[in-house]
């Protein structure tokens, strides 16, 4: 069960999102519909940083139910699937992308001139060391 307090600063948290509705019956509701749906305060809390990661507008209560959906059954047992993200909510934590491989250059080796001017200075740094007392 969420705390009454946990659903009024959802509430009012997500009154940042364009568009979010000023009436007050219509927040009342959606209090509601929080209360009904979240499992509990820590899922509530987590919905309302991920939505307000995820939009900038209003999205709605469906789409807040399918953010929900993405990472907690919901407690009244309605599932959503939102139909902004269609290939599904995208994750909390940017996946690690697989690294391209660059496509082949003229030669397979280093600038033969770049290498040798630091083979040279390779032995320059060696001989000066060597001369250290």
């Amino acid at each position: 069960m969420l705390d009454i307090e946990t659903v009024r600063r959802a509430v009012g948290s997500l009154s940042l999102l364009r568009f979010f509705p000023a009436d007050d019956e219509a927040r009342g509701m959606l209090g509601e519909i929080l209360a009904a749906m979240c499992p509990d305060d820590d899922a509530c809390d987590w919905l309302v940083r991920r939505t307000l990661e995820l939009h900038n507008e209003w999205p709605g209560p469906v789409e807040l139910r399918a953010i929900l959906c993405s990472r907690y059954p919901p407690a009244d047992g309605v599932d959503a699937y939102s139909s902004i993200w269609t290939e599904g909510i995208p994750p909390s934590k940017p996946t690690q992308q697989e690294l391209l491989a660059l496509p082949p250059g003229p030669s397979s080796g280093p600038d033969p001139q770049l290498a040798a001017m630091i083979a040279d200075l390779a032995v320059r740094k060696r001989l000066s060391a060597a001369e250290a007392p």
